[in-house]
Formats: C-alpha cells, structure tokens, sequence
C-alpha cells in the first residue's frame, strides 16, 4: 500500500501488455535481478557475506550486526554500495512478486529484509551526535535515503507471502527460520524515530529525510502507529522535524521558491511530488498537491533560468551550472493529475515532458541501465507502476522570459534571444546574491553570457569542507563582484556565510512582464554591506542589455560603491575563461609590475570549517600584476582559443576614471565553466578606485564576439561636474556605424542636463540611438518620468516613472509603452499614448 494498492495490479499489467516500450521496459526490469536471483539460489549464505558485517563476534547462530561508518569515499563507499545494491534489488524482486506472483521473487526480498532486520537490531543506536544514524553513525540524513527508505518498500510488497509463508533463510543458523515480524516493526519504528529525533529544520534535510519517515509509518502494522508517525509528515513539526505546513509556508515566504541553489531545491520539489503521490496511493483523498500547489508549481523552475541554449542554468551558492529537467518529477505530477482528476498538472508537465523527449534529453521507458548508488530514495520502479504509457500532448513551446527574479536569493535575470534563432547569438546575464541555506557571500554578482557560453561566470564549486572550498569558492573574491577595503566578508546566516540581500530598485520589464522593446532591457539593484567593522559601504550596478543587430550586441554594466569610512578603495572584479587577457591604453599595452603579495593580507587569517573564513578570498590570485594609476580609456580582452573554431573574446571597454589602478591575476578554476578550461586557472581583471566609487563608478562595457569580429569602435564617459552619469558607445560598420548614449545618473530623481547632446533626463536608465549621419534614430526610455532629446519630449502622464520605446527610423513614429505618457515629436503638440 505504499507504492500501489493490489486494485492496481489489473491496470499495470495490461499496461505492459498493450504498450511496446512499456513491455521493453518490463522485460529489461525483470532481466537486471537475474544474476542476483542466481547467485543468491546457488549460494545464499555466499551471498549474504557480501555485505559489510561486523569483525566483533556475533552471538552464537545470530546474524551479525553491519559495520558502522563515518566516511563515504574508497574501501568504504564500496562496502556501502554493496548494501544498497542488495536493498534496491530486493525492492525490484517485491514489485516483480506483486506483479507475477512468482514465488521466487518473494522468497528473494524476504531474504534480504531478514537479514538487515537481523542484522540491524544487533546493533547499539548511537545517541550522541545531532545527526546520528543506525550505521552511519553521524549521518542520518544520508542513510535514511540509502537505507531507511528501501526496508518498508521491500516489506510492503511481500508482506502477503510473508503472512502466508514465513519462512526465511537465516545467515547466522544457516537455515530457514520464521521471520521475526516483531523485530521487523522494531526496525520501522526506530527509523521513523530517527526521521523525528535527528538532523535539523529550515532547510531540506527534512525532505530528504521523509521518505524514509513516510515509508516506515506506512509499514507499521498497528493503524494508529501508523497515523501517529504519518501526522509528523503531514502535520506537526518536531525540533527535528519540518511537518508540510511548515514546507509549504517557508515556499510562500520565499516567493514560492524553495530557497536554495537549484542542486538543492529542485530535488526537494521532486522528492515531496513523489511523498504526495505515495500519500495519494494510501489514500486517495489526501489531495496533498491541491492543499500545496507551490510545491509542483516550483519543479520547473530552474528552466526559467537557463542560458541560451537550454543546458545550462545561472549559478549560485553550491550549485551546479548543468541543466538537468526534473523528469521524474514532471512524469510524478502528470500521473498525479490523471490519477486525481487535475488538469491544471497535465496541461502544465505533458507539455514539459514531450519538450524533453522532443529535445533529445529524455527518452520514456529507455531500460534500465546498471544499478548507481546515489544518496537518495530508490524509486526505479515508479516507472513500471506509476508513468503514463502515452502523454498525449504536444511538446511546450515556452517562451522564457525577459526578465525573472529568485527573491531569496537577490538576483534578477536578464536574457534577450536573437531573432537568428541560434543560441550563441543570445544574450543573458544576472546581478544579485543574498544569504540562503547553500548560499555564498557574494556582494551584488554578475554573470555573462556571450557566443554560446557563460564568459562572465561565478567561481563554481567544490569537495565540500576543503581548505579552496570554503576560503575562495564560497566567498566573495570567486564572484565579479566589488570587494571593499579588502574586507567585505560574511558572518551569521547559514554556516557563517551571512550577508544582507540584494534588492531590486528597478527593472525593464518587470519579471515575466513584457518588454517595451525588443532590443533593449535593463535591470538596476542594490546591496548594504554591513558585516564587520571595515567594509560598511552601500552599492548599487545596473546591467543592461543592449542588441545592435541579430548576431551583436553588449552588455552595460554600471557599479557604484561609497564608504562612509574615512578612507575606502573599492576593488572591481571580472573573471573569464580563456588564456589571455590583454590591457590597452590607446595604442599601448599598459605596462605592469609584479605585485605577489598585493592580496596576501588574510591568508592565514584562521579559518574553521562552516565558521570562519579567510575573506575575501583573493590570496588564491596567483601572477599578480599591477599598473601605475591610469586615467585614460582604458580596453582590456579576455581570449579563450578552446571555444569553438575560432577564438572567443570578452572585451571590456573602460571609460577613465581619475585614483584608479588596473590588476591582472589568475584564479582558481571556473569548475562550472565551460568543460575546455574547468582545469585551468582563469584569467581575471581586478580594478581599483582609490577613494569612493560613487561619482567615478565602475563603468564598463562588455561586448562578446568572435576573434576580430567586434562591434564597438569606442567608447567614453558622459560625464557632468566631473561625475559619470553615462557612457557614449560608437559601433563600427558592422552595426551601421551607430552611436548610443546610455544615461545612467547619479540621481535618478533629478533632472540631468547634458547640454552636449541637447538631451535632458529625469529617471534611472536610458539609451539615446543616433545613426551615422547624427539622426535620432530612437529612444529607449528604461525608466524615467521624462526625457528630452533636442524637440523630441517623452513623459510620463502620471506621478509614476514610466518605460517607453520610440522608434524614429520609420516615417510614422512607433511609441510602446508600459503605461500612458505624453509624446511630443519635433515641437508638435503633446499626444496621449497608452499601452497597446
């Protein structure tokens, strides 16, 4: 009754008989215990050896206890997986049973569970650790997935042979004995007991952990033993324990997100869809996913967050860049909306499944393959038993937004695909970060994408508690990001790693909204630095996105940073994949000196693992190089050789800015970089502005392209009194020789002259195009309450800013706004314009 009702049984087997790859599928399953079952038949006391006993004597004729552990690597891992594979072949030989009723599988899955039930209650329950298991003696989170949650599977399915027959082999007396149903429901219990008593709350330990909680309760032969376990899954919370009340209000309160990096939280949404449908086959009148929708509405979220491309997702705090759909969970809310009569899931995951297979990442019913050992639930057979034999719908064409945010975690998305339709023309970047279960100390970061790649990346990860691990990769200086005083750094929060959260001031369009101009969109965020007693400071960056043509365009990114400290430099941070990076003043290499112990000060600050850190992580630079102060223009190009047939460039275009000094460095691998350097150490530009960096900014143009295929002739500051309140960027021919003003003011509430341009500007961001003979040729209004550009007049017919595209290259003036504004073309008359 766990996985399926015996009612079932008619339904799955005609199911296999009346569908190909089903009865494929079938077949296969059935094959891969065949060489167990024959082991096991010659040989069983041979067999059971196998497993990792105990070298301490056993009592006389008794079965002995398992060795315990405390490592999960090498001889260890091995002796592991031996039980797991015995466990997930026993599950496998209980659905065969209920499936063929051949007693050869029922005799099989009875040996086993006998003999970790004999073996299990030989053993002591260690009580001293938070987070102590049975035989994992310090983790039970890990073995109430690789073992607690396969042991009431195995019974479940066999508990009717059990009843009628009872009869067991026994390793320790070498024969058949009754099975010990006593001991059994002791093994059961003091599981579920683990799940309540153990790990920790307000993260995902508990849903990892409920599988084997669930499971446990619903073997337990007593029914009210078995809804006394159930209510702490279903209602109430433990000190130890998250109950769904509490797992649906932590979504709500993280904008329906599970709060973590999508490694984490995508996994959580899959394995509670999987617990909603066990519930839903123990009773169908549970209706958990009508009673927590978030949950299934979240498993496909990271796709909303994907690069050009499709495979590859944003990356923050421990996780990983691959994109892998969670399949298992869309098949799980597809059977659950046919089995619970909710459309709303098949009309949502049938398309989402059939996009998977359409794209080559999935294939329904492919055969089992041989057997992994992963730290999770085994749920093979939840193929066999509860997918669809057809999804009859189309595949989904989704159409992924412009903008989308992760509130939890700060950040806000931006991505502009070509209308080329290939994805190394696309666009797509992010800034944020924020304090989060499996979050980094970042600052406010950003990421890049350029010609089929993430360039611009984060740091990555990697083995988890190492020395690199938690003084570079978890902290700020593996993150473009601006790193203050040499002391930004975290404390509190989870694992020490607490910082405050970048918020959102402004974005055009706002997250799943559309945008005013297909060219154009622009996100502007701000982040409070106030751990530790040397880098207060507050920030803000605004990344823009700019296309100039199907295959060209850039990146605007803007950082303003100020201290109320006395004294303050701010350190900008940029990292690319590749060999080289190259700087230029004008026609000259700038020329740069050896400076290896520029960011040695905290190497052996002290460091404990989950605690302290040596921030902000920068000693891991190596071949530090520095230049004089320049205040010149300055061009710098990241070259990566491996990415294709021809190079790749990032180059970055740097207005001058007086106090300000230019760093070449390596870092550590980019370890979810593109696969040609994750070994390789990365090439990265580190910028100093001595004093505030709030009137002379970090400002910086990024353009991506193929080796000599840029688009950008040049680019300079627009500045007023002496601050940066813009940047002026000319293409070359291959754009038509455009130039484009991108308004970025110190004070978005005042209103800006730029007499030069005879432009004036009241708001935070916007992009002036002028063609080659000097014409306007349009204005992007990101947002702003009016603008003024010579007779041309944009403003806002309320007291809201507004956002606006006016295209002027065509003879009849095309405006599309977000709300309704006034426009003036040439001197004429104010008109009314509202959204379409």
């Amino acid at each position: 009754m766990i996985w399926v009702r015996p009612s079932e049984r008619p339904a799955i087997l005609a199911k296999i008989a009346d569908n190909e790859s089903v009865a494929k599928y079938y077949a296969a399953f059935a094959a891969r215990v065949g060489d167990d079952l024959r082991s096991w038949e010659q040989d069983p006391e041979a067999y059971f050896r196998q497993l990792p006993f105990s070298a301490d004597p056993a009592e006389k004729q008794m079965i002995p206890p398992f060795k315990t552990y405390t490592s999960f690597s090498g001889a260890d891992r091995e002796e592991q997986d031996r039980m797991m594979h015995q466990l997930q072949t026993a599950v496998d030989c209980g659905v065969l049973y209920f499936l063929t009723e051949e007693e050869r599988y029922a005799r099989y899955a009875a040996d086993v569970l006998h003999t970790f039930v004999q073996a299990l209650t030989q053993m002591s329950l260690n009580t001293d650790h938070y987070n102590a298991g049975w035989i994992y003696t310090q983790d039970h989170l890990r073995e109430a997935r690789e073992i607690g949650a396969q042991l009431p599977l195995i019974y479940d399915f066999i508990q009717p042979w059990l009843e009628a027959n009872g009869k067991v082999f026994d390793l320790g007396k070498g024969t058949e004995v009754a099975f010990d149903q006593t001991r059994a429901t002791d093994v059961f219990r003091t599981y579920a007991e683990l799940a309540l008593t153990r790990g920790g709350t307000g993260h995902n330990w508990p849903i990892l952990e409920a599988a084997s909680l669930v499971g446990n309760a619903l073997a337990l032969p007593d029914p009210a033993e078995r809804a006394h376990y159930l209510k702490f899954f279903l209602k109430e919370d433990t000190k130890r324990q998250d109950a769904l009340p509490t797992i649906g209000a932590f979504y709500d309160a993280h904008g329906g997100s599970w709060p973590e990096s999508f490694g984490y939280s995508q996994h959580v949404g899959e394995f509670l869809t999987y617990l909603f449908a066990v519930l839903s086959h123990h009773d169908p009148s549970s209706g958990l996913v009508g009673q927590y929708p978030q949950v299934v509405a979240a498993l496909p979220e990271a796709y909303y967050f994907t690069y050009p491309g499709g495979k590859e997702t944003i990356l923050h705090g421990d996780g990983h860049r691959a994109y892998h759909p969670m399949i298992k969970g869309y098949e799980i809310a597809y059977h659950l909306g046919q089995r619970e009569g909710r459309p709303e899931l098949t009309r949502t995951f049938g398309p989402l499944i059939n996009h998977s297979v359409q794209s080559g990442d999935y294939k329904r019913f492919a055969p089992p393959g041989q057997r992994t050992y992963p730290a999770s639930p085994y749920r093979e057979p939840v193929k066999l038993l509860w997918f669809e034999p057809e999804v009859p719908t189309q595949a989904g064409e989704y159409p992924l937004p412009v903008t989308d945010e992760l509130p939890f975690a700060g950040i806000t998305i931006q991505r502009n695909l070509s209308p080329s339709g290939k994805a190394e023309d696309g666009l797509m970047g992010f800034i944020g970060g924020g304090s989060y279960v499996h979050g980094h100390a970042t600052g406010l970061s950003m990421e890049l994408f350029g010609k089929g790649f993430v360039l611009g990346g984060k740091g990555g990860r990697t083995q988890y508690r190492t020395e690199i691990h938690d003084n570079y990769y978890r902290i700020f200086a593996s993150n473009n990001t601006v790193i203050v005083n040499g002391a930004s750094q975290s404390s509190g929060g989870w694992v020490s790693l607490g910082t405050d959260r970048a918020r959102r001031l402004a974005a055009e369009p706002e997250p799943d909204a559309p945008p005013v101009s297909p060219d154009f969109s622009f996100t502007t965020a701000a982040f409070r630095d106030t751990v530790g007693d040397a880098a207060e400071a507050y920030q803000e960056r605004t990344l823009g996105i700019i296309r100039t043509s199907d295959s060209t365009g850039y990146y605007v990114d803007l950082f303003r940073s100020h201290s109320e400290l006395p004294e303050q430099y701010h350190d900008y941070i940029y990292r690319n994949p590749g060999e080289s990076l190259v700087l230029r003043a004008g026609e000259k290499n700038i020329e740069l000196s050896p400076t290896p112990e520029r960011y040695q000060a905290n190497a052996n600050d002290e460091w404990k693992s989950n605690r302290s850190f040596r921030h902000p992580g920068w000693h891991y630079f190596e071949d530090v190089k520095t230049s004089a102060q320049i205040s010149k223009d300055v061009t710098v190009t990241f070259r990566a050789e491996k990415l294709g047939p021809q190079p790749i460039q990032m180059r970055a275009f740097l207005p001058g800015q007086p106090n300000r000094s230019y760093t070449t460095a390596t870092s550590p691998p980019l370890t979810e970089g593109p696969d040609q350097y994750r070994k390789e150490r990365a090439p990265t530009l580190v910028i100093r502005q001595e004093g505030s960096a709030w009137d002379t900014p970090f400002a910086v143009v990024y353009e991506p392209a193929m080796a000599g295929e840029s688009s950008i002739a040049a680019v300079e500051a627009i500045r007023r009194e002496r601050r940066c309140e813009g940047i002026l960027v000319k293409s070359n021919e291959r754009t038509g020789g455009i130039t484009q003003l991108v308004l970025l003011p110190t004070d978005p509430d005042k209103t800006i002259h730029y007499p030069n341009y005879d432009i004036s500007f009241r708001g935070r961001y916007a992009v002036v195009t002028l063609t080659a003979s000097g014409e306007l040729q349009s204005v992007y209004l990101g947002q702003g309450k009016k603008i003024k550009v010579g007779r041309h007049t944009i403003r806002s017919a309320g007291e809201e800013s507004v956002s606006a595209f006016i295209n002027l290259s065509s003879p009849q003036q095309k405006v599309s706004t977000s709300e309704p504004l006034y426009f003036s073309y040439s001197g004429e008359p104010e008109k009314l314009v509202k959204p379409d």
